[in-house]
């Protein structure tokens, strides 16, 4: 459970990121200091199925994934990059 909710939290995020950026581009990239949001940039989660949230977020953004290796993925999304590495990994 509290992974599904933690996916999804992201998915959420990446997709207001991406949001803020398309804003930003519709004003031709000019914005003040005082207008400025917060932006998601890069985002790393840690779990114990590195496969399973690949794919995962494969469906939700459409994207492919880089990989490299077994234990770490990741889908740049042009308002940043989102990556996946394994918690066994992260740990050595």
């Amino acid at each position: 459970m509290t992974l599904r909710l933690t996916t999804m939290s992201v998915a959420g995020l990446m997709m207001a990121a991406a949001a803020l950026k398309a804003g930003s581009q519709a004003l031709g990239g000019v914005s003040s200091p005082a207008s400025q949001s917060p932006a998601l940039i890069n985002t790393c989660l840690i779990t114990n199925d590195v496969t399973r949230l690949i794919e995962f977020y494969r469906r939700v953004l459409r994207i492919p994934p880089k990989t490299a290796g077994a234990d770490y993925a990741e889908f740049p999304t042009g308002g940043g990059v989102l990556a996946i590495f394994s918690a066994e990994a992260h740990e050595k």
